[in-house]
């Protein structure tokens, strides 16, 4: 019990000094979380492929990893995807255009990606300063 305690008043803490300037501010840490995102999907792609896998089947298995997070995959369509060298790596750059809840096309979207992970650009934000640090890792590895 006193550990939980103690673990809520310490992260309670840690919340405090990033509001206040005590600690990393909230935006600089999104942007350092999705680029340390995008580092490991650059490891990760580049072992997949020294593990014999094609660079066909490397590009097939990211845009299956890219579909899966959308709401309807079977409606994404897929244009400039190449793998591209990032970091000591490489990872799958593109953009994807999907069938929202409402049954439209929401227009293309920028992703990065590797065998087992994704990443599509954010639009959500009504603050251009999240959705900057959102797409940080997208911007860096494949580019505006």
């Amino acid at each position: 019990m006193r550990v939980g305690i103690f673990l809520s008043l310490s992260l309670l803490g840690f919340l405090a000094g990033c509001v206040t300037g005590g600690g990393v501010a909230p935006i600089e840490a999104l942007r350092y979380g999705v680029m340390e995102d995008v580092n490991g999907y650059s490891n990760s792609f580049e072992a997949y492929l020294k593990s014999g896998k094609t660079k066909e089947e490397g590009l097939l298995a990211a845009q299956a990893q890219v579909a899966s997070s959308l709401k309807d995959p079977g409606s994404a369509q897929f244009r400039n995807v190449e793998i591209k060298p990032y970091g000591y790596g490489k990872v799958v750059c593109g953009e994807v255009n999907a069938k929202n809840s409402y049954g439209g096309y929401v227009g293309f979207a920028k992703f990065v990606a590797s065998h087992e992970a994704s990443m599509l650009e954010s639009r959500d934000s009504r603050y251009p300063a999240i959705n900057n640090a959102s797409n940080a890792g997208i911007y860096t590895a494949c580019g505006q």
